[in-house]
């Protein structure tokens, strides 16, 4: 594909396939989570997709919101027009789709434990407040989430094991401020610590885009080099680790619900490599009917996302059309749905545009 090609009218294209191709891994790990029970995983790939602590366990939901870090970077580097507000109206955009997610997000999660929508809006609403600041400062907040949440997770560690156990920080419901507090910054599935971080590295790959689609296959390689080594250090690190230094397990873990140095690092490079890889084969390659369905059903993620949920409500809670088997069921329907979804976005945003959910977000956020 030509540089020329690399955007077709105002949009990317490489970031829309990369959102169409996460959502499988989305929707895969959301029902395994969801329809079995995963306590006791037995093999390799119950460990690989485990929901909680397997190796893909939210790194799909990371490259989603390491594009849309991506889009707010591209929607505050366009020049004011009649369309496109100047600093303030990108401003007070960001802020009421931030809010329109986190309510949004905040009601669906009754239905749907841990939805990323309230965390989006989260992200959002930060982005409102941080979007036009110097990238250097912006490193240095991304930094700082990652190492507050680490730190966090090292002094829970820490704690004598008698300690009362700090509800607010990781709460089951939300039925006060400080529970809603809790939610959205340090605790359940994607809070603001560290997760921020991954929609900042979004924000800033955004307004490079051009160099980084140039340079795509040697960030690719560099990045998934400094994932191999990432482990390969902690896991000797973590060999230091003692009964009475249980906070350094605590800093360098690698599990998804720690939130530990090791996990944001790996996590920010897996996304980080999994979006150049994806970057280079667009550049790389013509046009052709794949790359044009995954670019258009790129475009109605967040519709598909809604629908997943529709689909595992009339699949296994209301009609009960298929019984849950297992990581097979899992992956077998999660398939399907992406393949349908995937075809019926194309179809769709060819004959109406804009997904339904995405004109409903529009129309309210702006």
């Amino acid at each position: 594909m030509t540089s020329e090609s690399i955007a077709i009218g105002s949009r990317r294209v490489a970031p829309d396939v990369t959102r169409a191709v996460a959502l499988i891994g989305v929707v895969t790990m959301n029902y395994h989570g969801t329809m079995n029970d995963v306590r006791d995983p037995h093999g390799f790939w119950e460990h690989l997709f485990h929901p909680y602590t397997g190796v893909l366990s939210t790194r799909f939901a990371a490259t989603f919101v390491l594009m849309a870090g991506i889009g707010v970077a591209l929607m505050a580097s366009n020049t004011p027009t009649q369309s496109i507000p100047g600093e303030a109206g990108i401003r007070s955009r960001l802020a009421r789709r931030g809010v329109l997610l986190y309510a949004a997000g905040l009601a669906l999660n009754h239905a749907w434990a841990g939805t990323i929508l309230f965390y989006y809006g989260a992200y959002l609403c930060i982005a409102a407040i941080i979007v036009h600041l110097a990238s250097k400062h912006l490193v240095l907040i991304a930094g700082a989430a990652i190492v507050g949440g680490a730190a966090l997770r090292g002094w829970l560690v820490s704690r004598p094991s008698a300690a009362s156990p700090i509800e607010w920080l990781n709460p089951r419901e939300v039925d006060s401020i400080a529970d809603l507090f809790g939610r959205t910054f340090t605790g359940y599935t994607h809070p603001i610590l560290p997760w921020i971080a991954f929609f900042i590295a979004g924000i800033l790959i955004g307004r490079h885009l051009d160099r980084f689609e140039r340079a795509s296959g040697r960030i690719a390689v560099f990045t998934a080099t400094c994932t191999v080594i990432l482990y390969i250090a902690i896991d000797i690190l973590e060999r230091f680790e003692s009964p009475d230094r249980a906070w350094v397990g605590g800093l360098l873990s690698t599990e998804p619900f720690d939130r530990g140095l090791g996990y944001s690092l790996t996590t920010l490079a897996i996304a980080v490599t999994a979006f150049a890889v994806i970057t280079s084969i667009v550049r790389s390659s013509s046009m052709n009917a794949v790359l044009d369905h995954l670019r258009r059903a790129g475009q109605m993620t967040l519709s598909l996302y809604l629908g997943h949920v529709v689909v595992y409500y009339v699949l296994f809670r209301w009609w009960t059309l298929v019984e849950p088997h297992g990581l097979h069921t899992a992956i077998i329907v999660s398939t399907g749905y992406w393949v349908v979804g995937v075809g019926a976005a194309s179809l769709w945003t060819r004959r109406f545009g804009k997904g339904p959910a995405e004109r409903v977000y529009r129309a309210v956020g702006g």
